[in-house]
């Protein structure tokens, strides 16, 4: 199945403004914590637009040849990184929103952190930025015409038979 232009655009735009709405609530989500009815709302909606920027990029992982073809190695081979950044990055937010709303709960002031929150919060920012790139470069990678081609599946497959020792 080959990419047309205008579902490639489509799908590219999709899931570079998915990457721009969540830098946008990684920015300015801190400035509502004041307020626990809109955090809550914030945060909810933070994870819904991750949720869907996974899901797009897994329909666009779907639709390629190699995908199709069955071989689901190659394509976590080339892609792991991006899979792992996202699934943490996803892992993180939650875990820095449970401990900022459990403190807010708690009746702390919105200002006043314990210290192994901003380890996390650092590190949870370090992952963003993280997940971001490898996200766009896989959203741009993907849409090169060797992933929805045979050829290159023929490529890859002579290659890594040419690798193996014979067996004797």
């Amino acid at each position: 199945m080959q990419l047309s232009a205008f579902r490639y655009t489509l799908m590219l735009v999709v899931q570079l403004s998915l990457l721009v709405v969540d830098l946008l609530f990684n920015t300015f989500i801190h400035r509502y914590l004041a307020n626990t009815g809109i955090s809550i709302l914030l945060f909810v909606l933070q994870d819904i637009g991750q949720l869907v920027a996974i899901a797009v990029l897994l329909i666009t992982f779907f639709q390629t040849n190699i995908f199709q073809a069955g071989f689901i190695v190659l394509l976590f081979n080339e892609f792991r990184s991006t899979i792992i950044a996202g699934v943490g990055y996803f892992l993180l937010t939650i875990f820095v929103q449970v401990w900022t709303l459990t403190n807010r709960f708690k009746g702390q002031v919105y200002f006043f952190w314990p210290d192994g929150l901003y380890i996390f919060f650092v590190l949870h920012k370090f992952t963003s930025c993280l997940h971001y790139y490898l996200y766009k470069r896989t959203a741009l990678t993907i849409s090169d015409s060797k992933f929805y081609t045979d050829e290159w599946i023929n490529h890859r497959i002579n290659q890594e038979s040419g690798h193996q020792s014979p067996k004797y």
